[in-house]
């Protein structure tokens, strides 16, 4: 939110006329502030009777699985996570893994995700008041394709390991489709 009012700031001390970049100014303001009040109302509607279980993974991994499903979700796309017990006020985006139920796989890193996972460690299996919002990105059809090859590093396997087994699942017993995962890793353990 800052960084947008910066930006318009000093987007309007760049012109010579006031009254040439005001109109602009207004309207990229208002389609901003309608874009954060749909996303709100999405995140609220979205918490109703939600809670998200916390479960710590090795080497920094927590996994967040949610109540509810949010409706056009699938493994791939990615959607904004809202935990007011960690972060009130902030929502993060993160890929989704499943949606039935929605699961989300997140590496810790320092701040949001740092926190997460501490609280994760400090409560295994807890249930937390949480919320979502999406779900945003597009993700290619991949049944129509004969072979499907997955590359990925790191935590980019939430989005991999994801899409295979959403690939698995619609797959018939008659499938001559062929999915192959590299998963590309710093330690054996993960």
């Amino acid at each position: 939110m800052c960084f947008f009012i910066i930006i318009a700031v000093t987007f309007a001390l760049h012109q010579p006329y006031l009254s040439t970049c005001l109109p602009i100014a207004i309207v990229t303001a208002g389609l901003w502030f309608y874009d954060r009040l749909i996303r709100t109302c999405r995140l609220v509607y979205n918490s109703i009777n939600n809670e998200a279980t916390l479960e710590p993974l090795p080497n920094g991994g927590t996994r967040v699985i949610l109540k509810k499903p949010l409706p056009g979700a699938h493994a791939g796309k990615h959607c904004y996570l809202w935990l007011p017990k960690i972060r009130a006020f902030q929502t993060h985006p993160f890929t989704i893994v499943s949606n039935s139920p929605l699961e989300l796989v997140i590496s810790s890193r320092d701040g949001f995700t740092k926190k997460l996972h501490e609280f994760a460690v400090a409560n295994p299996r807890a249930s937390i008041k949480a919320s979502a919002e999406g779900p945003y990105g597009t993700v290619p059809n991949p049944t129509s394709y004969d072979r499907v090859v997955l590359v990925s590093g790191g935590s980019g396997a939430t989005f991999t390991h994801g899409l295979a087994a959403e690939i698995l699942d619609k797959m018939h017993a008659e499938s001559k489709q062929e999915v192959d995962v590299i998963w590309v890793v710093r330690e054996h353990s993960e």
